[in-house]
């Protein structure tokens, strides 16, 4: 068991821990609003996953990922979504954050309207299930951790270990980065900080929309 899990679970911290939207927009949560929205967005982000998780455990992915007009749409939806994060950071970076913020008026700009649990979970697990390079990570996931001999219970086992594993990478990034320092750090630079998550989130988005996606 362990000889199958082992590769299976190298697979999904190395494609979870790596800079990706998810990871970079749970850094930034972590930093600006604190640990428990951070937190709250992971776990959005872990229930995308989940579902498609189970669309490749069931063997529905095969199916969506055989259709070229499914996974177009996906990635236009990805890249649509991911562009209106850099357009929402971009503003965000412009007029700054938070009551007391002077704008390029000199006026302080009014405090952004707090976002609630249910709102920091329905993020995250948008922008997880609008990946579309998601599904074809845990399809490729499953993959190396199947085959035709496997026990029925497999899938199940598979995605338990790689969702705690997730818990286990987005808490640390939600730990870390909700440092007192950090947070100090991030205040002091926040409109250079914002500006350069929306050029990031603009090439992720952009390069989504042209780079071609293969099942």
């Amino acid at each position: 068991m362990l000889t199958t899990l082992a590769p299976v679970l190298v697979t999904y911290a190395v494609g979870t821990a790596s800079p990706g939207p998810a990871n970079l927009t749970v850094m930034t949560i972590a930093a600006r609003d604190g640990r428990r929205p951070a937190l709250i967005f992971a776990g959005g982000v872990l229930l995308g996953g989940l579902t498609w998780a189970v669309l490749a455990a069931t063997g529905l992915s095969a199916v969506l990922t055989s259709f070229a007009g499914a996974l177009t749409a996906l990635k236009v939806i990805g890249g649509g979504y991911l562009i209106y994060l850099a357009v929402r950071s971009a503003r965000s970076a412009l007029r700054g954050r938070g009551r007391g913020t002077a704008g390029a008026t000199g006026v302080a700009d009014p405090a952004p309207a707090p976002v609630s649990s249910a709102g920091w979970l329905r993020r995250g697990f948008l922008l997880h299930l609008t990946n579309p390079k998601a599904l074809l990570v845990w399809a490729a996931t499953m993959t190396v951790g199947l085959h035709a001999g496997s026990e029925p219970w497999m899938p199940l086992l598979i995605i338990a270990c790689c969702e705690l594993c997730g818990i286990v990478i987005f808490g640390a990034y939600a730990f870390v980065f909700s440092a007192e320092t950090i947070a100090r750090a991030y205040r002091r630079a926040q409109r250079v900080i914002e500006g350069a998550v929306a050029v990031v989130f603009a090439a992720f988005g952009v390069r989504l929309l042209l780079t071609p996606l293969e099942a």
